[in-house]
């Protein structure tokens, strides 16, 4: 729940389900600036739900324009949930519980 509940996290799965694309397709794609694609990327990054496929090292610096993300087996596995119903609800009753006043 906390990675889905983060901003654009749900977007980039769901852009990275037909093939892998560089942070500017996906700025372009999700009409969304630069930062949030890369907190949302380095989210799911540390998740194990994407990797770089043509970029090496480290995840602090600035991503080179040509690195391609793709979703990996734990990225297609939570996208299989998040297409269940039953999850949705179980995420909504649980945010329901936890934040009774929001």
């Amino acid at each position: 729940m906390r990675l889905v509940s983060r901003r654009y996290v749900v977007e980039v799965l769901d852009a990275l389900t037909d093939r892998p694309s560089t942070q500017r397709e996906l700025c372009r794609v999700l009409r969304v600036y630069r930062r949030p694609i890369t907190v949302a990327l380095r989210a799911l990054a540390a998740h194990g739900a994407i990797r770089r496929i043509n970029h090496e090292g480290s995840w602090d610096g600035r991503d080179p324009a040509a690195a391609r993300f793709e979703l990996t087996d734990t990225g297609h596995g939570i996208l299989d949930l998040l297409n269940r119903l039953e999850v949705w609800d179980a995420i909504y009753e649980r945010y329901l519980l936890d934040h009774p006043d929001d």
